[in-house]
C-alpha cells in the first residue's frame, strides 16, 4: 500500500524494480505477483505487459504469455523486441507461420537485434526452408558471431549440399565455443560423408566427452567404426541409445540410419516404421524411410514418402529434390526434370538439382545443354575429390590454345576414360603440346594406342610446366559435340602383341567360336545394384548355347574378380573358362577380348574397352541406363560395333537374356569358318559390322 502523500509513480517505478531484481533471480511467483499489481494501476505499461509475457513464457503458460504480448503490441506495434518476443511464444504454441511473420517483422524495426536474425533463421530451418534460412544466420553472424548462428548456418550449407563450406563453419563454431556439442557432432557426421573418418571419429569423441549419450554423435560414431571395420561396436553404440527412453525416438532414427548405411535395409525400414507408428511428425524419419524404400525398389512407396513428408515442408528442396529421383529411376523423365526445377527454383544454388538436369539433357540427346549442365559436376560434394586445384585457368572452348601446352586429366571411372580418350588426337592439333594424366592401370594402353603427339603420365609422375587445364569430361563441351558429330572412328585403342600372343597360347585352339562375357562391375558403384547380373543367371543360356551351337562355343571371363555369390555358380558352368588373377590389368583384358568374336557384357569398363577395340559388342542395359546409352537405341553413336540391349522391366533381367540367347543362337549359326583372332592394328577387321 502507498505511504500517505508519497508518489504513486515513484511507487510504481520500485515495484518495477522489485519485479524485475524477482524475475532476474528466477523468483517467477515473486515477479508475476509483482507485475500483476502495477498492471493494476496501470494496465497499459508496456515494458510491464512483456515483462509479465516472458515470465508466464518461462513458466510455460503460452496462451497467457501470448495474450499480454498482443495487448502490448496494439500499444507499441514499432518495438521490435516486442515482436522477437511475440514470435518466440507463438512457436511453442505450434503457430510456426505466425512466429515467423512476427520474427521478420522484429528484423524490420530492429535490424540490428541479432537473436531477431538468429530466431528467424532457426525457424526457417525447422520448416525446410534453407536458402532462406542461411540468409538469417549470416546477418545473425554479422551482428554478432556467435557460435550457435554459426552452426545454424552450417546446417543450412549441409542441407544444400555445400560441404566444404559447412564444415568450415562447424569449425568456426567449435573454436569460439568448443563445448558446443551439437557442433562437434555435426562436424563429425560432415567429415564422415567426405569419408575423412580420422578427423570424423576426433569429433564425434569430443562430442560424446561433452554429453556422453549424444545420439547424433553416437551414430556418427558408428558409421565410423562400421567403416574401419568394427560393427560389432557400432551396433551396440546404438542399441544402448535405444533403450533409453529419453532418447528413443532419435535412437531409433539413427539406429536405423546406421543399419541403412550398413546395407541393412529391410532392417532399418522394420525400425523407421515402428517409429513412424509413435511419431508421424519425425520428418527425419520419414525422408531416411522413402530414401530406403526406393533402395529397395519399392518406388511407389517411396514417392508416397515424400509425398507425405511435402504436406508438411512443401518448401523443402531436398523432398522434391529426392522425389524427382525416384521418378528418375521410374524412367518418368519429365516427372524428374520437373521437380529438379522445382528444387532450383526453390534454392538456385542446388547443385545436385541442375546436375540431375543435365544428366536427363544427356540421356534424350540434349547434347547442347547437357554437356553445359554437366559442369555443374562441380558442386556435388562427391565430385569435389576429383577437382584439381591448379592455379592454369582451365579451358572449356573459345580460347584460342595454339602454340600452347594443355594438360588434359582424367576424373571419374576407368570406363570413362576410356571412353573419352578418342578426343585426345584431335585435340593435340589444337595445341602446341598435349598431356594427358591417367590412372596407373590404362597407362600401357594408352601409350601404345594414342599417336605420339599425346603425352601419357600417370596419376602421380611429376607434370610439366603447362598453360592451361581440361578435365577429360569437359572435352565434349570444349569442341561442341552434338550426337551427330561424337568422333566415332574406331578401333582408337590397340592391345599389346606380346600379349595377345601369350593369350592365344593360353587359350589353344577353340575351332570355333569364342565369347568374352563380363557380368558384373565394381560392387561399390552407385548404380551397380541396377547394372550387374548374377552370374547363376547366365548359366542356364551358356549350357543351352553350348549344347545346341552349330560349332564349338567358349565362354571366357573377361573379369578378374568374383562375387561370393559367383563361386558355386562358376563351379557348376563348365562352358565359362574364368582365368582369375592371371588377368593382371587392362593389357590383359584388352588382349583376351581382342581374340574373341563377340563380346557381352554389362555396362562396366569391359564394354567401352571392347567397343573401342572395334570388336562385335553387346552390352546389356538396365531400366534407365547410363546417360552415355541414351533411349531407345539399339546402337550407340559412340561404338559403332555395338548392340544395346535393354530392360523393358525394372530389375528383370530374364527377358533380356531371353533376348540375348537368341540373338547369340543367331550369330553362332550365321557365323562359320574359324574362330576370328584380331589384328591388334587400328582399322583391321577388328571394326566389324555389328552382328
Amino acid at each position: 500500500m502507498s505511504t500517505p502523500g508519497a508518489n504513486p509513480v515513484d511507487d510504481l517505478g520500485r515495484l518495477f524494480q522489485e519485479a524485475l531484481r524477482c524475475h532476474q533471480a528466477g523468483q517467477l511467483d515473486a515477479a508475476e505477483a509483482r507485475y500483476q499489481r502495477i498492471l493494476v494501476q496501470q494496465r497499459n505499461h508496456v515494458d510491464t505487459l512483456h515483462l509479465l509475457a516472458v515470465c508466464l513464457h518461462q513458466r510455460r503458460d503460452f496462451a497467457g504469455a501470448e495474450k499480454h504480448l498482443r495487448t502490448a503490441l496494439k500499444l507499441r506495434p514499432d518495438l521490435g523486441q516486442l515482436h522477437l518476443s511475440h514470435g518466440n511464444t507463438l512457436r511453442e504454441m505450434g503457430r510456426l507461420d505466425a512466429a515467423i511473420e512476427s520474427y521478420v517483422r522484429a528484423t524490420k524495426l530492429a535490424p540490428g537485434l541479432d537473436i531477431a536474425h538468429y530466431n528467424l533463421g532457426t525457424a526457417l530451418e525447422e520448416q525446410g526452408r534453407m536458402a532462406s534460412a542461411l540468409e538469417s544466420y549470416d546477418r545473425a553472424v554479422a551482428l554478432r558471431p556467435d557460435a550457435k548462428a554459426i552452426a545454424g548456418r552450417a546446417n543450412c550449407l549441409v542441407a544444400l549440399g555445400r560441404l566444404d563450406e559447412a564444415i568450415a563453419a562447424y569449425r568456426a563454431a567449435t573454436a569460439l565455443d568448443p563445448g558446443h556439442v551439437d557442433a562437434h557432432a555435426n562436424l563429425a557426421a560432415s567429415l564422415a560423408a567426405q569419408r575423412q573418418f580420422v578427423p570424423a571419429l576426433t569429433e564425434a569423441d569430443l562430442a560424446l566427452a561433452l554429453q556422453p549419450a549424444h545420439a547424433g554423435a553416437s551414430v556418427t560414431r558408428a558409421l565410423i567404426l562400421n567403416e574401419l571395420q568394427r560393427p560389432g561396436d557400432a551396433l551396440d553404440a546404438t542399441g544402448q541409445l535405444a533403450a533409453d527412453s529419453a532418447t528413443r525416438h532419435d535412437a531409433l532414427f539413427q539406429r536405423a540410419w546406421s543399419l541403412a548405411r550398413l546395407q541393412r535395409m529391410d532392417e532399418a525400414r522394420e525400425l523407421l516404421e515402428r517409429l513412424l507408428a509413435q511419431d508421424p511428425q519425425h520428418w527425419y524419419a520419414r525422408f531416411e524411410l522413402a530414401a530406403i524404400l526406393a533402395h529397395l525398389r519399392r518406388p511407389d512407396e517411396a514417392i508416397a514418402q515424400y509425398d507425405r513428408l511435402l504436406q508438411v515442408r512443401p518448401d523443402d528442396p531436398r523432398a522434391f529434390y529426392n522425389r524427382g529421383l525416384v521418378q528418375y529411376t521410374l524412367g518418368n523423365f519429365a516427372s524428374a526434370r520437373a521437380a529438379f526445377e522445382d528444387v532450383l527454383a526453390r534454392d538456385p544454388r542446388f547443385p545436385l538439382a541442375a546436375f540431375q538436369l543435365g544428366m536427363i539433357d544427356l540421356l534424350e540427346g540434349n547434347y547442347t545443354d547437357g554437356w553445359r549442365r554437366h559442369e555443374d559436376r562441380w558442386d556435388v560434394p562427391l565430385n569435389r575429390a576429383h577437382q584439381r586445384p591448379f592455379t592454369q585457368a582451365a579451358w572449356l572452348g573459345g580460347a584460342d590454345i595454339d602454340g600452347q601446352t594443355l594438360l588434359v586429366h582424367a576424373e571419374q571411372g576407368l570406363g570413362d576414360t576410356l571412353q573419352f580418350v578418342r578426343y585426345l588426337p584431335a585435340l593435340a592439333k589444337r595445341c602446341g603440346r598435349l598431356v594427358f594424366e591417367c590412372p596407373p592401370p590404362l597407362a600401357g594402353l594408352l601409350r601404345r594406342s594414342l599417336p605420339a603427339s599425346v603425352e601419357v603420365l600417370a596419376f602421380g609422375s611429376a607434370l610439366p610446366a603447362f598453360d592451361r587445364h581440361c578435365p577429360l569430361l569437359s572435352v565434349p563441351l570444349a569442341v561442341g559435340t552434338t550426337v551427330d558429330s561424337i568422333p566415332a572412328d574406331c578401333p582408337y585403342l590397340v592391345p599389346d602383341p606380346v600379349r595377345v600372343a601369350l593369350w592365344r597360347d593360353r587359350l589353344g585352339a577353340c575351332g570355333g567360336a569364342c565369347i568374352g562375357l563380363a557380368w558384373s562391375g565394381n560392387p561399390h558403384h552407385d548404380n551397380d545394384r541396377h547394372r550387374s547380373i548374377a552370374l547363376e543367371a547366365w548359366s542356364g543360356l551358356m549350357r543351352r548355347i553350348a549344347e545346341r551351337s552349330p560349332r564349338p562355343v567358349r565362354f571366357v571371363s573377361l573379369q578378374n574378380h568374383l562375387r561370393p555369390g559367383d563361386r558355386d555358380a562358376l563351379a557348376a558352368e563348365p562352358a565359362l573358362h574364368y582365368f582369375g588373377e592371371a588377368i593382371g590389368d587392362f593389357d590383359d583384358t584388352a588382349a583376351l577380348a581382342s581374340l574373341c568374336d563377340l563380346v557381352i557384357c554389362v555396362d562396366t569398363a569391359a564394354a567401352h574397352l571392347a567397343g573401342a577395340l572395334g570388336m562385335p559388342t553387346w552390352v546389356l542395359l538396365p531400366y534407365v541406363p547410363d546417360w552415355r546409352w541414351m533411349l531407345q537405341r539399339a546402337d550407340s553413336p559412340w561404338y559403332p560395333t555395338m548392340r544395346l540391349f535393354r530392360q523393358a522391366e525394372m530389375a528383370n533381367w530374364v527377358p533380356v537374356l531371353e533376348v540375348v540367347e537368341g540373338a547369340l543362337g543367331n550369330f553362332l549359326g550365321a557365323a562359320g569358318g574359324a574362330p576370328r583372332i584380331a589384328d591388334p592394328v587400328p582399322g583391321s577387321a577388328a571394326a566389324a559390322e555389328l552382328p
